[in-house]
């Protein structure tokens, strides 16, 4: 092969190489994953615990702060004796006028009972269908598990306004407050987090439509339709490019 023509296609294949890390590189910003900001927080050094067993829940009710999507809790919680056999579940519930969890669950997440250790740590709920809470609104996560053992949670001391634990009622019908006058203050609430992604407003003057990638769902992020335009002319460069090399590499051979 000549010099020149060697010339000729390095300078080919330069541009495309260039033009297939560029459009490499988009990948990973459409597939990252990014989870909300620390909305709701119930913390202070722990004086007791409260457990749950098989098919006897607890649920700690808080107040939206933020408006957008929950996609993340965590609450401060160990396995006794390490011997529970099943899941530890975490769902997401509307609360009625007193305050209590009803009707279906909006979104449930749940760990399983090997990554949860016999010391008190910190266990991360991702919802990978998150839930669109309001500002100003109280939702309840409802802590559930099944089988054998049981999980315990830390009360917390510092408590947001709105936050509280409930429990079942007598004879596990219904839900009542779960006040207990060993603490301070008395309405016990556990140490919980949430976490919202924000969902900006579309602007009036826009001319993009927000949609919504389902492969995306837990995480909150919106992409506009400028990115598949933005793929689609990437790889028509690239075709192009490479029409070209193989154009060249023709007439060379000829």
């Amino acid at each position: 092969m000549s010099q020149l023509a060697m010339r000729t296609r390095a300078g080919i294949f330069a541009p495309v190489a260039l033009v297939v890390s560029l459009f490499i590189g988009l990948f990973p910003a459409l597939s990252a994953t990014a989870l909300g900001t620390l909305d709701q927080q119930a913390t202070g050094s722990s004086t007791r615990w409260y457990y749950i067993m098989n098919n006897v829940p607890l649920a700690q009710v808080f107040t939206a702060g933020a408006s957008g999507q929950l996609d993340r809790i965590s609450i401060d919680a160990y396995s006794f004796q390490s011997a529970t056999t099943a899941p530890l579940v975490a769902s997401i519930y509307a609360v009625d006028g007193s305050g209590f969890p009803t009707g279906n669950s909006l979104s449930s997440a749940s760990v399983s009972q090997t990554l949860i250790p016999g010391t008190v740590s910190t266990v991360v709920f991702d919802f990978t269908s998150p839930v669109t809470v309001a500002s100003g609104t109280a939702y309840a996560i409802v802590f559930s598990t099944t089988g054998s053992g049981e999980y315990h949670f830390e009360n917390a001391t510092t408590v947001p306004a709105g936050a509280k634990g409930v429990k079942p009622g007598s004879g596990n019908v219904g839900w009542q407050n779960y006040i207990d006058t060993g603490v301070t203050p008395n309405q016990t609430s556990f140490r919980f987090a949430t976490y919202v992604t924000a969902v900006p407003s579309p602007s009036p003057s826009a001319s993009t439509s927000v949609i919504s990638d389902p492969n995306l769902a837990n995480t909150g992020i919106q992409e506009t339709d400028v990115f598949p335009l933005m793929s689609s002319g990437l790889m028509l460069l690239l075709a192009g490019l490479v029409m070209l090399l193989l154009g060249r590499k023709t007439a060379t051979h000829n």
